[in-house]
């Protein structure tokens, strides 16, 4: 049976399959010594009988003169024993002077501390359904400057929205049965954008009224994969070989790629990888998570600003996100961890299997749970 505990060290989850003394932590590589309490009980051994004799025979045999002095001796003491104990115990005035082998005071049962948490469960809203409020097949999550969640519905396609703390607000659903959601970002001037297949929705983030349909990028090679907004509300988008940046009205702003060249290719990433998610920092950086666990950085013209790779020891890296403060989280299914802008690890917790995650002004992460199919938002430790 597998048990998890933090490191003391870093915090990080730790999981113990029941044999050895020690883990060795993942993340911060310290040798952790497991609690006593999820380590396997030890089967009595007769290593440990003790056996107890006794020398009654050697005392029957000894000479009953031997015993009767021992008597006498042992009366004397006692009588000796009382007059001490009477002078002791009592002042001049026969007043108790107190006891005369004072009780020891027995210690306090004391408890270990359990670590705080390096990321507490903040607020958890929602569950499986069709209906308002419910969640059938999500799979992404927006969250705007006003605190607003959106959470996209795959397939049958449909968008919801809830206030920062869980209060449904609305929800549309897309116009034909085969109409899928595959990313949403809202911008800080109250619009929405969903990605729908090949081409890119715009919604009124307050009521879910549909404002705009953009065709696809220039050359549109595949479908849109995933959608981001800058600072300045203007939306990015990748393709498969492809990236846009788009105005509000979906004018455009920025292209790389193509079908002549992969847009990886094109910003000098020469590794055959594949892209896995994007996100934008506060200062309109893009950052392209690839399969090899590494997060490419552009600015905001699209030229290379470095390669910041993932923490070690991780594998399957689905979904990224970066915090106001330049904290950030991938996300590995059921483990996210955090790091600062550099790649230096700050602290990691455990989940639900997460499709998406997304970053509020507060600093906490908003998670998008399969089963169950929920949100989490979580309070990230400094």
């Amino acid at each position: 049976m597998t048990h998890t505990f933090h490191c003391p060290n870093c915090n990080g989850p730790l999981d113990y399959q029941g044999d050895g003394l020690t883990v060795e932590c993942p993340f911060c590589g310290s040798s952790v010594v497991v609690p006593e309490a999820l380590r396997p009980q030890e089967p009595a051994s007769l290593n440990n009988v003790v056996i107890i004799t006794t020398d009654r025979a050697e005392k029957a045999a000894r000479p009953a003169a031997k015993t009767a002095s021992g008597w006498i001796a042992g009366l004397f003491l006692i009588g000796l024993l009382g007059v001490i104990t009477f002078f002791v115990t009592l002042g001049p005035d026969g007043t108790p002077l107190g006891a005369l082998f004072p009780p020891t005071a027995t210690p306090a049962p004391s408890s270990t501390p359990s670590p705080t948490p390096f990321a507490p469960l903040a607020l958890t809203f929602g569950q499986e359904g069709s209906g308002p409020g419910y969640f059938a097949d999500p799979r992404t999550l927006a969250v705007d400057t006003q605190g607003r969640i959106f959470v996209g519905d795959y397939l049958p396609g449909r968008i919801q929205a809830f206030t920062a703390d869980g209060t449904f607000l609305w929800q549309q659903t897309l116009p034909t049965e085969n109409d899928t959601v595959g990313d949403l970002a809202a911008d800080g001037q109250g619009q929405l954008y969903a990605v729908v297949g090949r081409d890119i929705y715009v919604y009124r983030a307050d009521t879910g009224e549909p404002v705009a349909q953009w065709a696809t990028a220039p050359e549109h090679v595949g479908w849109y994969q995933a959608i981001a907004v800058t600072p300045k509300n203007e939306v990015v988008a990748v393709q498969k070989r492809e990236l846009v940046k788009l105005d509000r009205q979906g004018q455009l702003l920025l292209h790389l790629g193509g079908v002549a060249i992969d847009f990886l290719d094109q910003v000098g990433v020469s590794d055959p990888v594949d892209m896995v998610d994007m996100t934008v920092d506060g200062a309109g950086d893009i950052y392209i998570a690839t399969s090899d666990n590494a997060a490419l950085k552009l600015d905001a013209e699209g030229k290379v600003k470095g390669l910041i790779n993932g923490p070690p020891q991780a594998d399957g890296l689905s979904s990224i996100a970066v915090a106001g403060g330049g904290q950030i989280a991938w996300s590995y299914d059921d483990t996210h961890v955090i790091t600062d802008h550099t790649g230096k690890y700050l602290g990691a917790f455990k989940t639900n299997l997460f499709d998406d995650i997304e970053f509020n002004l507060q600093g906490q992460l908003v998670g998008l749970s399969r089963n169950p199919s929920r949100i989490e938002v979580y309070t990230i430790g400094q």
